[in-house]
C-alpha cells in the first residue's frame, strides 16, 4: 500500500511521514491507495476490493465500522427494542396501535339489528270477462274488428287500450269507454279533446248503444255486433 503526496503526487509506502520524492511532510489521516489504485482507509491492513476480485479465496469481508459507531448502533438498538420505563419486562401498548371496534364489527352477545320488510303489492288488474260482442271499425279504406269483453273496454291511442287507435291523430290517449254487460252496452266519453259522437251528435252523458247505432271516435266510425248464443 502507498500514500499519495499532496505536493508532487508521488506515492510513498504506507506509514511514511515524508514524501520519498520531495520530502514534503505527509499529512496524517491521508487516504491510501492500493496497487490497483483503489482508495483505502488508512486503518485497513489490506485492500478488500482486490481481495474480492481475486480468482480464488474467500470473499473479502466488508469493512467493519469503528468502535464508536458500533457502540452508538448498539445503544440505538437497545433503546428501540428494550422495554419502556415502568414495569420491568413489560411493554405498554400503544393506544393508536390497538384496533378500535368499528360500526360494522359485530359485538359479542349483541342482539342482531331488527330488519323491517316492506311488502309491496301490485294493484290487481281487472280481470276480463268473456267476449260477448264485436266492434266493427272503419276509417277511410281501412277496416278492423275488435273483440268486446264483459266489463270496461277502453278506446284510445294508448297502446294498453282495449281498442287502440294509434294511427288516428284525432283520438285522445284515453278517449272513451264501453261498459259491456250481458244485456247492455254503455258508451261514455272520457273528457276527450275532440269528443265522441253517436249518430252524428256529441254526447255529454252515458249512452246505451244498439246494433243500429254508429258512433265516431276521432275519424273512426264504429258499429256493434253482439254475439247470439246457440240454442
Amino acid at each position: 500500500m502507498s500514500i499519495i503526496c499532496t505536493s508532487c503526487q508521488e506515492t510513498s509506502p504506507a506509514g511514511s511521514k515524508f514524501c520519498i520524492g520531495c520530502r514534503h511532510p505527509l499529512p496524517i489521516g491521508t487516504k491510501s491507495v492500493c496497487g490497483q489504485g483503489h482508495r483505502l482507509d488508512p486503518t485497513w491492513t489490506e485492500c478488500p476490493f482486490c481481495k474480492a476480485n481475486a480468482p480464488s479465496g474467500d470473499p473479502a469481508p466488508a469493512p467493519q465500522p469503528k468502535p464508536t459507531q458500533q457502540r452508538a448502533m448498539r445503544q440505538t438498538m437497545v433503546e428501540v427494542t428494550g422495554p419502556p420505563t415502568g414495569q420491568a419486562g413489560t411493554r405498554t401498548p400503544n393506544p393508536a396501535a390497538v384496533p378500535q371496534p368499528s360500526a360494522h364489527t359485530p359485538q359479542p352477545n349483541a342482539a342482531p339489528p331488527s330488519r323491517q320488510t316492506q311488502v309491496i303489492t301490485k294493484q290487481a288488474q281487472p280481470s276480463r270477462g268473456p267476449i260477448v260482442a264485436a266492434l266493427l271499425a272503419r276509417r277511410a279504406n281501412h277496416q278492423a274488428i275488435f273483440p268486446l269483453f264483459t266489463g270496461h273496454n277502453i278506446i284510445g291511442s294508448d297502446p294498453k287500450a282495449s281498442v287502440c287507435l294509434k294511427q288516428d291523430s284525432a283520438v285522445s290517449r284515453k278517449h272513451a269507454v264501453l261498459f259491456v254487460t250481458d244485456t247492455d252496452i254503455i258508451l261514455d266519453d272520457c273528457l276527450s279533446t275532440n269528443g265522441t259522437q253517436v249518430n252524428g251528435e256529441s254526447i255529454k252523458v252515458k249512452v246505451s248503444l244498439k246494433e243500429t247505432d254508429t258512433f265516431h271516435v276521432g275519424v273512426t266510425a264504429f258499429q256493434i255486433r253482439r254475439f247470439k248464443a246457440f240454442v
